[in-house]
């Protein structure tokens, strides 16, 4: 029987809380039965394969194909039976295979999820660690939905197929949701310079911005007296520094989490931070008053890389932390429920009403364009209440 060579090659698909490696494998030709186990449920959902059960066998001892989990690119000869040039995704996981089509050699189709990949490569090179993992995970949910209508090549993504997918995900997503995944399909297919009628220009209302939550006043003196009053333990002064932080400089929670001790002046009471949305360093302020508690924080183990550190479990710190912090004092104060975000809203507002101009607010959050910075000169009441009291007639 003849044999075919494999091409193994390893992607990490960072699927929301924990990466998911994935091995893509194409055979190059060559015949082959196969008892591959498919009755676990696979990466994207309800198994694809629509040929009956396979198994790959290594054609040394017959004996199951091992699962590879640290591989970049491997070649392994293996026995292989129709169809050649077959076409899968292993879930190392749970060990199942996802069959995406079997086209013939000579004529080829292009595969969406082909694309996908090529275009989740691009972003895993050139874009922020977020970026990443928010096209991986929003991706293979996109994926996992074109399986279930029967979407795997590129010809069978047309108008009325596109519009099936977005009336599945109306009963049971949110419109921004919706949006964001549409424009995820939209730059994979623009990225691989295809231009399909009906889904390149699908229409998407955009919904108008109401406007930013900020955290309301009475509220921030609250959580303000909470904080301080807290004690000088490590876990004490993790959920003390976390707040003033957040409050401080208007970061974000993951720029938060990946802030290092050695990018901390304490003289100048600055931070520089190297791990951003946008991928471009940026220094941001603190206060002064925090200054002595984040000493003792930092003395408590001084050769950790980075700044915060669940010091209970000797854990990594997380966004999920950060956001635990605060769910937990809100429900201690029994005020509204507060996210890192709205921390970041208020601190540009107060910026904003205190007279801080476009330019230097722009550099401190850390936006890409000036328009978005604008936003909150256009919401922030204080400010044009401010700029009204200056300017309007008076007789």
């Amino acid at each position: 029987m003849p044999s075919a060579i494999l091409s193994i090659e390893s992607r990490n698909a960072a699927i929301i809380k924990k990466p998911k490696p994935v091995l893509k494998i194409h055979s190059t030709g060559g015949v082959l039965p196969i008892s591959i186990n498919t009755s676990k449920k696979s990466l994207f959902g309800s198994t694809l394969i629509t040929r009956p059960p396979m198994i790959a066998t290594n054609k040394n001892d017959n004996s199951t194909l091992p699962i590879i989990s640290n591989a970049n690119e491997i070649l392994l000869e293996i026995i292989i039976s129709p169809p050649p040039n077959i076409l899968l995704y292993i879930n190392l996981w749970n060990s199942s295979i996802i069959f995406i089509g079997n086209p013939d050699s000579k004529r080829r189709e292009m595969r969406f999820a082909d694309c996908f990949f090529r275009y989740l490569d691009y972003i895993r090179i050139s874009k922020s660690l977020g970026t990443y993992r928010f096209t991986a995970a929003h991706g293979v949910l996109i994926l996992r939905e074109f399986g279930i209508h029967c979407i795997s090549s590129i010809r069978s993504l047309n108008d009325s197929s596109i519009k099936k997918v977005y009336r599945s995900w109306e009963k049971s997503l949110s419109r921004s949701t919706i949006e964001k995944r549409l424009g995820i399909i939209k730059r994979v297919l623009k990225y691989s310079n295809l231009v399909i009628k009906g889904v390149t220009d699908f229409p998407v209302v955009k919904f108008k911005q109401k406007g930013f939550e900020v955290v309301p006043r009475c509220d921030l003196v609250k959580l303000m007296a909470y904080f301080n009053e807290m004690n000088l333990t490590p876990n004490d002064l993790t959920r003390y520094l976390v707040f003033m932080i957040l409050f401080y400089t208007g970061v974000r929670s993951g720029e938060l989490c990946a802030i290092k001790i050695a990018n901390i002046d304490l003289y100048s009471c600055s931070v520089m931070l190297d791990h951003t949305k946008n991928g471009r360093p940026r220094v941001v302020f603190f206060d002064r008053a925090i200054l002595d508690r984040l000493q003792l924080y930092i003395a408590v183990d001084p050769h950790r890389k980075f700044l915060f550190k669940d010091f209970r479990y000797n854990h990594e710190f997380c966004p999920d932390m950060v956001m635990a912090i605060l769910r937990y004092a809100t429900k201690k104060l029994k005020i509204g429920p507060i996210h890192p975000h709205m921390l970041r809203h208020t601190f540009a507002t107060m910026l904003v009403e205190n007279g801080c101009p476009l330019v230097p607010l722009q550099y401190v959050l850390g936006h890409s364009d000036p328009k978005t910075t604008e936003i909150y000169m256009h919401m922030s009441t204080g400010y044009l209440k401010k700029n009204y009291d200056m300017y309007s007639p008076k007789l």
